[in-house]
């Protein structure tokens, strides 16, 4: 008795003989089976060999079964297939039994269902085929874990491959869907197997199905739906390209898929039309198929966005088994993995992998450009170093690199080039034909390339193969020659016995003549070449013709019958299924093991690859279709590609896609918005409220839209489409404000960068809609109302940020703030008051400076204004920003003084306003300015105002107001000098530097602090201020006093201005080191007296008043802290010489006070400069005084030659001598001579009572010896001029002659009253120093002058002479008669002279009394003998 599998195998083989072998049975007797086969299959029982008989009966019926047992018999089977792998899953750890019979199935339905050898298809084996393919569909969709794990069904799979590739080039729907069905399958659980065969399949096949010119309809919608099925699946998609586009072996599949999509969805490949279609029929296939490609391309952005954001898992569920029979089949295929497939990980750095991906770009770049241009191609390939510069490397390149054209590669190695020459023999050379037929050996030498059309290139090829073969079969041909000829018969028998042009084909006969005598003069055996003619006539040499390839993308749109179209398509299908199945089934190719994409780095070079296809089919599917569907997916695709741009930093994709998203608004022409548009719109400001943070660039064309949207809500009328009318109204609704706002409000998220690229997006488009660029244009302000908005949700971010968005904003409210339109312009300075008082909150530490850079928009809008109205404007605006925040302010201030400056400077008005704003300020916030280090600045503001032009009561007391608010500031600052001082006496000694802030702010409560340095004293320990205080206080006041007296137009302006100044100095020098005397005299003082140095008259004239209170208020300051400023010698020395300059200027009045004032310097100080270590200085200027007053020129005019003798002529040398300046009669200046006569006789005296200051001991007995005999000699040499003078008689004449005087010119009284300072002053010295040589020179003057009157008083004609020098004689009697006489006095030996002198002259009158007092006194010493021996 049988075991109970064998005997159920013995049944089924029975009953299936029926089946198999006698056809025509009862539909009764077909069902009993099937039911008899479907409750063995799923019973517990097993059967083993039975099984396989079994299914093939069940083939049988529903092969020959009417339409009811088909679809019962399709039904069992489906049951019985299902249950088998099913059960197989369940117990295969229990039952190897099950495993072997799953095996023998899915053997079963590869090999005698999907690999029949039929050539043509029958009804028969097309049911087969179809039945076959949808139980492998069903038993791939529902495969477990065993099925895709266990190594025993991966040869089967792999079968499947080639049986697929023979399945798919046919024309029947359902079996082409079904092909690819499995196909998608395979991809989905067996990928990691099949590498090569994926890439076959969807490169060779498929894709260039889809891109055939005379495939179906049908056929390219199966494929397209397919792909949409791996697009959409982001971890299919991933690994696709990285492990084809980034893997040089092999194909790009992504970017041929790509490519082919795009074109389709672009409208760019029309399939040919049958004359069997209608025109209405082909337009609607082809836009069916535009819409499927297009979802493709919307479900890779869907995908890469879906990998990017985060992880991708297969979802855990099981699918439903396919419904066999039914019209979706491929619909029901997922590319979700149920099960964990055996992978190898990514391990390539993100680096790596973008650079590996760039290359494989490149790569891909150059064997596009080998294709086209193969020397231009290779030359590409190795500069990018993908090939060596060597024939070998370049030749193992061409054989092994697939992606090349075989036509380039024939074309190359053809080339007539040496270096070419070399690569095409190297090519041949590693070629093996040892041991091959000579057919065999021509057919693979052909099949490595494409024969080039030129004879001398194929001459080439042919003859390097005759000699290749015959090193490896020597002794098959006498010589090379005979292969070579022997290859051009073959190659033309070839195309003799199988073109379709040729009528009259060759017969074996004549192929034998024509090959008679080529080996060595001899023939070949007859028997090779029949063999040879026979094996070509029956299986033609096949040579890879990329020309028939080409065609099958070409003639798109071309109508032809269908009869034709359809041969065309199988001539090109087999040369598909060829090619598929010899690439499938290679040996030599090697491939790289299958990678699991787990990078999202990958993203970014396979997005960029894809962008402009992306692009350009979302635009023109969106402008070609009012489709709502295809609408919606190009709007995914355009927000989809825009996310990957921004999430990846693609700058210039993303600006693309933005900008053209942007221009399918169609806001531009609001009249034209349809409800395509509208979605647009929507999409785009969905997109910049969900992407803004890396938008950058593309916020402008949001931004534009945003704007036009209010535009569009402003011009919108009765006339518009509902959809359009329906839109605003949605606007205008709290629902599409609020998403608009919320892009705005969104903004405070941003960060820093992204925030500032948004302000200078919503600036430019701004100033677009205020027309700044367009003056016709009637400007808006919505998007500057929005500034001010987003500006204060922005106001609270980091001081950098804010500092980087004002950098935005501050220029474009300067340019809308002098807007003609004065509504706008308004909106711009209220918007910049509203902001500016919003920042004046924030705290400012004292060393920033972010206040003042706000605030400085107005100063710019207040400069270039034309508008009084802006002007007042912006007045107010500061105004109410002290008002409201004067306390905050701190670098601001200077900001506001400069607004307050520029405004006054345009009219009176403003003039007005402003400086009672600053009187405002001065007076509530002083303090608060000190404290804020710009105490400086309001010092320059109110010398700014103090030097206003204008008119009138108002305008002159206003200036006068700002001096005596400087005023105020140096009273202020005095007092807390006394003030401190205080504080210094009344503490323990310490030092000054330790004293608290808090005890000097107690100490001096009313007095503003100067600076922000608490650690720096006001007074140092010598009581003067610190120096920082001097020039952070004192120093700005004193220099803008300075500024004042120099540049102000008023006279009574400088006046004023210079004794406050001057009082300044005498009441607070004391406070002053004296090296910042220093920087007073430099920069205070010096600029006052710079117009000494003027020779304009009239300039002199103008500034005369000023200049000459200014010297004699230096003099007062001078004589005020000499002892200060003594250590301070620069600075008498400057003083000094301005006294000394303005003595020898033109005019009068000035030359008189220069005089004056040197006089009460000398007179007021003349004991100290006398007890001074270091007077040279003070000494050197008295001199100079007497050079600068000198009158010279009447010294070295000659008009005829002086004769004198004796004394005379030694005075006249030496006034000669000393007369450096020559001149003439007619160059001389006579009315500045006369000037400098009369300053220089005032000069004399005022030396004089220098030198005579004091009565006990005189200054000039106290000068050394060399200051004594320069004082002397400049008194001499005044004396000598004015005698040569006076004794140039033809001189005086010749004055008098030209009418510049009215009587005959003198210098007498210089002459008389400088001999008689002279003798005086040597009186003194004899009395204090009783040297020699001034008895000399005393006696030797005086006894010349009393010889002199003596002659006058003889002659009647010179009493006028005589009267002049009484005074003289006088003072020398006088200095006589003083004298206590003694023996010993160095002048005693000359007094019997003096004495016979005073007999002489004691008639004269005016001098009688004084020679009277000095013989009574001589007499009483004689008489009386009271002269001691």
């Amino acid at each position: 008795m049988y075991q109970d599998g064998h005997l159920l195998d013995e049944i089924v083989f029975y009953c299936s003989k029926s089946f198999i072998f006698q056809n025509a049975l009862e539909e009764q007797v077909h069902l009993q089976f099937l039911k008899l086969m479907l409750t063995i299959v799923t019973s517990n029982q097993q059967i083993s060999s039975g099984l396989i008989v079994g299914i093939e009966a069940c083939f049988q019926i529903f092969a020959n079964g009417q339409k009811m047992i088909e679809t019962t018999s399709k039904a069992a089977l489906t049951q019985m297939v299902n249950f088998v792998f099913s059960k197989m899953e369940r117990k295969f750890k229990e039952d190897q039994i099950l495993l072997q019979e799953s095996i023998d199935l899915l053997k079963f339905l590869s090999q005698n269902v999907l690999f029949e050898k039929d050539k043509e298809i029958n009804n028969l084996i097309l049911k087969h085929r179809l039945l076959g393919l949808e139980l492998v569909t069903s038993i791939l969709n529902n495969a477990g874990t065993t099925l895709v794990t266990h190594e025993t069904f991966h040869p089967i799979v792999q079968e499947l491959c080639l049986g697929i590739s023979h399945n798919s080039i046919a024309t029947n729907p359902q079996l082409f869907e079904l092909s690819f069905s499995v196909f998608l399958l395979l991809i989905r659980h067996f990928r990691h197997l099949l590498k090569l065969e994926i890439e076959v399949l969807l490169n060779t096949v498929f894709l260039q199905i889809l891109e055939m010119g005379n495939s179906t309809y049908q056929q390219r919608l199966i494929v397209l739906q397919g792909l949409y099925k791996i697009c959409e699946h982001p971890q299919t998609l991933m690994d696709i390209y990285f492990n084809y586009d980034v893997d040089f072996q092999m194909t790009s599949v992504y970017e041929k898929l790509m490519g082919i999509t795009s074109r389709i969805c672009q409208g760019r490949t029309e399939a040919k039309n049958s004359i069997f279609e209608s025109k209405s029929d082909q337009k609607e296939q082809d836009k069916k198929l535009r819409n499927k490609a297009l979802q493709v391309l919307e479900a890779i952005t869907r995908s890469l966005v879906l990998f990017s954001k985060s992880d991708v898992k297969e979802e855990e569920k099981g699918d439903s088994p396919v419904v066999l029979g039914g019209k979706n089949v491929l619909d029901s295929i997922t590319m979700t993995q149920t099960l964990s497939l055996s992978k190898t990980e990514d391990t390539i750095s993100s680096d790596q992998l973008e650079k590996v991906a760039n290359q494989k770009q490149v790569f891909t770049q150059g064997i596009k450009l080998f294709n086209s241009k193969p020397n231009r191609g290779m030359k590409f390939l190795i500069d990018n170093k993908f090939v060596q510069d060597d024939p070998e490397s370049i030749a193992q390149f061409l054989r092994q690199t697939p992606q090349l054209s075989k036509h380039a590669i024939g074309d190359y190695i053809g080339d007539g080039d040496q270096y070419n020459i070399k690569v095409m023999r190297t090519f041949v050379d590693q070629m093996d034909f040892a041991g091959l037929d000579f057919v065999a050996a021509l057919r693979l030498f052909l099949q490595a390339f494409r024969l080039p059309g030129e004879a001398q290139k194929i001459d080439r090829l042919v003859e390097k193969f005759a000699d290749r073969y015959c090193e490896g079969n020597p002794t098959i041909f006498a010589k090379a020659d005979t292969a070579y000829t022997l290859a051009f018969s073959v190659i033309m028998l070839n195309t003799d016995q199988h073109s379709s042009q040729i009528k009259h084909r060759m017969d074996v006969q004549a192929f034998i003549k024509n090959n008679r005598g080529i080996n060595d003069e001899g023939d070949l055996p007859e028997a090779f070449l029949v063999a040879i003619f026979n094996e070509i006539q029956q299986n033609e040499i096949i040579m890879e013709d990329e020309g028939k390839i080409a065609e099958i993308a070409m003639g798109w749109g071309a109508v032809q019958s269908e009869t034709k179209r359809m041969e065309q398509y199988k001539k090109e299908a087999v040369t598909i299924q060829k090619k598929s199945q010899m690439l499938i089934s290679g040996k030599n190719r090697q491939v790289s093991a299958w990678k699991t994409a787990n990078s999202k780095e990958l993203i970014r070079p396979m997005f960029s690859l894809s962008t402009w296809a992306f692009m350009a089919a979302f635009s023109i599917q969106f402008e070609g279709s009012l489709d709502e569907e295809t609408t919606v997916l190009c709007l995914s695709g355009f927000s989809n590609s825009i996310y990957l741009s921004c999430t990846y930093e693609l700058e210039t994709e993303k600006d693309a896609f933005v900008t053209s998203l942007a221009k399918l608004t169609n806001l531009s022409d609001v009249y034209s918005i349809t409800d395509k548009n509208i979605k647009a719109i929507y999409t785009l400001v969905d997109i910049g409220a969900k992407m803004g943070e890396h938008m950058q660039k593309g916020w402008i064309h949001i931004i534009r839209s945003i704007s036009q949207l209010d535009y569009l809500q402003q011009v919108v009328s009765d006339k518009v489409s509902p959809a359009l009318a329906q839109f605003v109204q949605e606007l205008q609704g709290q629902s599409g404000l609020k998403q608009i706002d919320q892009i705005f409000m969104s903004s405070v998220k941003l960060s820093g960068g992204s925030i500032v690229a948004f302000f200078r997006a919503v600036c430019e488009i701004s100033l677009e809609e205020v027309g700044s660029q367009n003056a016709q244009k009637i400007p808006r302000s919505y998007l500057l109302q929005k500034i001010v908005e987003i500006a204060y949700y922005n106001m609270n971010r980091i001081r950098f940020e804010w500092s980087q968005i004002w950098r935005v904003l501050q220029p474009h409210f300067n340019t809308v703030a002098l807007h003609q339109t004065q509504q706008i312009a308004t909106f711009a300075v209220d918007a910049l008051r509203q902001l500016g008082t919003k920042i004046l909150e924030r705290e400012e530490l004292g060393h920033f400076s972010s206040q003042n850079e706000f605030l400085k928009s107005f100063e710019y809008i207040i400069k270039h204004t034309n508008s009084p109205t802006t002007r007042e404007l912006i007045i107010n605006s500061i105004s109410q920003m002290i008002t409201s925040r004067a306390g905050s302010i701190r670098s601001g201030w200077r900001s506001i003084f400069s607004v307050l400056l520029k405004a006054a400077q345009t009219d009176d008005k403003m003039q007005h306003q402003a400086f009672a704003i600053v009187q405002n300020i001065f007076k509530n916030n002083l303090e608060h300015l000190v404290s804020s280090n710009v105490f400086v600045d309001l010092v320059s503001c109110l010398a700014e105002f103090a030097l206003l032009h204008g008119q009138g009561p108002q305008h002159d007391e206003q200036i006068m107001t700002a001096i005596q608010m400087l005023q105020s500031c140096t009273k202020s600052l005095v007092q807390r000098a006394e003030e401190e001082s205080l504080v210094q006496l009344k503490r323990k000694p310490k030092s000054v530097a330790s004293i608290s802030t808090s005890q000097v702010m107690k100490a001096s409560p009313q007095a503003p602090r100067i600076n922000n340095l608490p650690q720096q004293a006001y007074l140092t320990e010598q009581g003067t201020i610190s120096e920082e205080h001097f020039y952070l206080s004192w120093f700005p006041i004193l220099s803008a006093f300075s500024r004042v007296i120099n540049e102000s137009d008023s006279v009574l302006v400088r006046t004023h201005t210079m004794e406050t100044l001057f009082e300044t100095f005498k009441s607070s020098g004391h406070l002053f080191e004296p090296i910042y005397w220093k920087a007073i005299q430099r920069n205070v003082i010096s600029p006052i007296f710079d117009d000494l140095y003027e020779t304009d008259p009239q300039s002199q004239e103008a500034r005369a008043a000023v200049l000459i209170l200014g010297l004699r208020l230096l003099v007062d300051l001078v004589s005020v802290h000499f002892d200060l400023l003594v250590s301070f010698t620069d600075f008498l020395e400057k003083s000094l010489d301005r006294m000394v300059l303005l003595m020898g200027n033109p005019d009068e009045k000035l030359a008189s006070t220069g005089q004056i004032c040197l006089n009460q310097f000398l007179s007021n100080n003349a004991l100290k400069i006398a007890h001074l270590k270091e007077r040279g200085f003070v000494m050197d200027r008295i001199t100079n005084g007497f050079t600068q007053t000198f009158p010279q020129e009447l010294v070295n005019i000659r008009i005829e030659p002086l004769e004198a003798t004796g004394h005379l002529k030694f005075v006249l040398d030496w006034a000669t001598e000393r007369a450096t300046k020559d001149t003439s009669l007619e160059t001389i200046h006579f009315e500045q001579t006369v000037i400098k006569c009369v300053t220089h006789l005032e000069y004399v005296q005022s030396v004089r009572d220098f030198c005579l200051a004091s009565e006990t001991e005189p200054v000039i007995c106290l000068l050394n010896a060399s200051e004594r005999d320069a004082i002397l000699d400049s008194i001499y040499t005044s004396y000598s001029m004015a005698r040569s003078f006076n004794h140039n008689m033809p001189l005086r004449h010749a004055i008098f002659r030209r009418g510049w005087v009215s009587q005959l010119p003198n210098l007498v009284r210089q002459e008389s009253l400088s001999l008689q300072i002279y003798m005086t002053l040597l009186f003194s010295l004899i009395k204090h120093h009783p040297e020699g040589r001034y008895v000399e020179l005393l006696t030797r003057e005086s006894f010349d002058v009393l010889e002199r009157c003596v002659q006058y008083s003889s002659d009647p004609k010179f009493q006028r002479e005589l009267v002049s020098w009484s005074p003289t004689l006088m003072a020398l009697f006088k200095q006589l008669s003083v004298i206590e006489w003694t023996t010993d006095h160095p002048l005693y030996q000359y007094l019997e002279q003096y004495f016979r002198y005073s007999i002489k002259l004691v008639f004269l009158e005016q001098p009688r009394l004084v020679i009277q007092e000095f013989m009574n006194r001589i007499c009483d010493l004689l008489f009386k003998n009271e002269i001691r021996q």
